[in-house]
């Protein structure tokens, strides 16, 4: 949301010989992802879902740009932790996560690690002291032996895997 200033940021910190990491969710003009690359060391990258048309009924967005981004990021040599939020009756289908563990395996030794977020209701407590009641997502926390067992796909196809 803030290239320019995101790319002094982390000028200035690999200047300092300080580690970065970028957290994104990849909807970005690639070449935002070309003029960051150099100075970060590890991009935090969100995949939700793989369907784009689900994507984009979803989260708003369609998912082309993110998926090519990751690519692109793997294919210049960057270095990536998935991290994917795991929301019961949205994106925890098992053609999603095959679709999403395939896509990890896709870009090869860019990605350092998968991170699985599952769902929590943390947030609803902060929108309510805020006042906000349009717009606000609500699902529910999915049973942890269902989240054991994604991580165990994950762990088997050989992507190093834990759970937040």
């Amino acid at each position: 949301a803030q290239p320019e200033f995101t790319l002094a940021l982390l000028k200035a910190l690999k200047a300092e010989d300080i580690h970065t990491a970028l957290d994104t969710t990849g909807f970005c003009a690639q070449e935002i992802i070309d003029r960051v690359l150099p100075y970060t060391d590890l991009f935090l990258y969100d995949l939700k879902l793989m369907d784009s048309a689900r994507h984009k009924e979803v989260i708003k967005v369609p998912n082309e740009r993110i998926l090519s981004n990751a690519g692109h990021i793997a294919e210049k040599g960057g270095k990536m932790q998935i991290r994917i939020p795991l929301i019961p009756d949205v994106n925890m289908d098992e053609e999603n996560l095959r679709a999403t563990l395939d896509f990890c395996l896709s870009l090869g030794e860019a990605v350092t690690s998968v991170q699985l977020l599952p769902y929590h209701e943390l947030g609803l407590s902060k929108y309510a002291r805020l006042g906000v009641t349009e717009g606000v997502f609500s699902s529910y926390t999915p049973d942890p032996k269902w989240v054991e067992e994604i991580r165990d796909m994950f762990v088997s196809a050989g992507v190093p895997t834990v759970i937040h």
